[in-house]
């Protein structure tokens, strides 16, 4: 027993300088398959201006869907009013989504998806004016989240075609897990955000909690 600590302490000494580099560059690289790799934004400027855009542009989704059912609820009280924004929505993405990923394949996925960019930000205008308006029109908040999902049914496909023509195949894999943790992030964040913008009006009586959302980005292939 005795000898068999001794033989172990001896194989892990740092008298062979190149065992001792190899163990080293062995942690380094368990260190770097722990963090997310950043080479995809680093080395491709137009996948990291897509990034940055994608990422905004979900973060204030993210804060839509915290303060259209806030608003609808303080028009309505009622729960079911609040349910059926989730009608609203699915039907729409559901039924559009069937066709959305042959549209893409069918044309200029650029212009297309600048298309529904902006009518994106258009419908992300119209969602700031009625609040700030005070319209309480509810049938206008449905359609302009039916108008959404059908867009949003459009852009996602053929936005996901844009990373293999902008990186390299060796960089595809570090690409989706940067776009899975812009997603996580912007889950996180987003609703952090609605909740400190809606806090402050919400706690107010007679006030009615103004929707933000953050303008989606034109994206440049």
């Amino acid at each position: 027993m005795p000898a068999g600590l001794v033989r172990l302490t001896a194989d892990d000494t740092d008298d062979d300088p190149g065992r001792s580099g190899d163990h080293k560059g062995g942690l380094s690289g368990e260190r770097k398959r722990l963090l997310a790799d950043i080479r995809p934004i680093r080395e491709s400027p137009e996948y990291r201006r897509l990034w940055i855009a994608q990422s905004l542009s979900a973060m204030g989704n993210q804060m839509t869907n915290v303060a259209v059912p806030v608003q609808v609820y303080a028009m309505t009280h009622s729960s079911f009013a609040v349910g059926a924004i989730g009608l609203a929505v699915a039907i729409p993405l559901i039924a559009v989504g069937l066709l959305g990923g042959s549209l893409a394949d069918a044309v200029d996925r650029r212009k297309l998806v600048l298309l529904t960019s902006s009518g994106l930000a258009l419908l992300s205008l119209v969602f700031a004016l009625q609040a700030a308006l005070n319209l309480r029109q509810l049938w206008l908040l449905y359609a302009v989240i039916g108008l959404q999902g059908c867009l949003f049914a459009i852009d996602q496909p053929a936005r996901s075609t844009f990373i293999p023509r902008l990186l390299p195949p060796g960089r595809i894999p570090a690409a989706t897990a940067m776009n899975q943790l812009s997603y996580q992030l912007s889950g996180t964040i987003g609703p952090l955000l609605a909740g400190v913008v809606i806090a402050p009006v919400g706690s107010r009586p007679h006030t009615r909690p103004t929707p933000r959302h953050s303008s989606f980005l034109s994206t440049r292939s």
